[in-house]
């Protein structure tokens, strides 16, 4: 995907998030060291669950427990209490999430159809 279109679609995903917190839907949090944001997460949800989103940390910052403290905020900010965070299965993330009481509970598959010269652009 180019550089161009990666944004476009990065401020669009963005707007969707914000509609969603202007309804009472969700939040974006940010961890911040030294007015720079190290970490920050979605927290998302509908009635039943609440999905977090986009979970990054900055790599020098990694593995000194700020996502961990990040994804607690959250969750107690929410006041939601089914969660649920979709990563990879062989990722570096997973063990991090079960080490904060987060259970495998299924794998998910997508599929999708695209025309090679439109995306290579």
């Amino acid at each position: 995907m180019s550089e161009k279109k990666f944004k476009t679609y990065n401020i669009k995903k963005m707007k969707d998030f914000r509609n969603f917190s202007e309804k009472g839907l969700g939040y974006w949090y940010a961890a911040y060291l030294n007015n720079k944001i190290v970490s920050d997460l979605g927290l998302y949800w509908n009635s039943e669950i609440a999905r977090y989103r986009d979970i990054k940390t900055q790599k020098e910052y990694r593995k000194k427990g700020i996502s961990q403290t990040l994804i607690a905020f959250a969750a107690h900010d929410s006041k939601q209490k089914r969660f649920v965070i979709q990563t990879e299965e062989s990722g570096m993330a997973i063990q991090m999430y079960k080490s904060i009481g987060f259970a495998y509970k299924e794998k998910i598959f997508g599929l999708c159809r695209y025309e090679k010269s439109v995306w290579d652009n």
